[in-house]
Order: structure tokens, then C-alpha cells, then sequence
């Protein structure tokens, strides 16, 4: 049996736990293992056989491992330079909480 594929991730963040949530549905294979990010860590890690990956790289790799269709368009995706990719990436960590925090706002005054 292959080693777990390690995912370190902001627990403390909606997003990021919807994300995890995600990729649980779709890990058939039990090949991911989960764990919060240390104190002071900004972005996603992912360890496996290749290494360690951060950021926009760690979440790419994580579609990768899932196969099929979300391999490519990873594949497809990590053509893009990684400063870029790394941007949006950062673009999204600044602004989730607030963009979560804001949907559950409208969500909970619509009820």
C-alpha cells in the first residue's frame, strides 16, 4: 500500500474545511490524510512521494491525485506559471473569510 498523501490546512477557515470536505467526497481511495496548518502557516501544504507542495501547487497536486477528469484539468492548470497561480491563490486566502463570513450573514438574515 502507498503512503497517505498529507494535506495541511487552515482549520479555522470555512473555506478551507468545505475544501477538505470536498475532497473527502471525492477520495474513494482514502489516499489523503487531513491536519491543521501550525500556528503561523499561511497556505496549504500537500506531502507525498514527490515532496512537499504549497499553495496553489498543493492544490493542483491534490486534483491530480483524484484522477480522471480533475487530473486534467490540473495538469492543464499547472501550465500556468506559479507566480500567477500563486497570486490568485493569495488573492483568495486574503479575502475567504470575509467572502464566507459575508455569505453566512446573507444567508442567515434571509431565514
Amino acid at each position: 500500500m502507498s503512503r497517505k498523501i498529507e494535506i495541511n490546512y487552515d482549520d479555522q477557515c470555512v473555506f478551507c474545511q468545505r475544501s477538505v470536505s470536498w475532497l473527502r467526497k471525492r477520495d474513494h481511495s482514502g489516499r489523503f490524510s487531513y491536519a491543521a496548518l501550525p500556528p503561523g502557516a499561511s497556505c496549504v501544504t500537500l506531502r507525498d512521494e514527490a515532496g512537499t507542495s504549497q499553495a496553489s501547487t498543493a492544490a493542483l497536486r491534490a486534483l491530480c491525485h483524484l484522477g480522471g477528469g480533475w487530473r486534467i484539468t490540473a495538469r492543464v492548470l499547472l501550465i500556468i506559471p506559479r507566480p500567477i497561480r500563486d497570486a490568485v491563490y493569495q488573492i483568495i486566502a486574503r479575502n475567504r473569510r470575509r467572502r464566507i463570513t459575508d455569505c453566512e450573514a446573507t444567508q442567515n438574515s434571509a431565514e
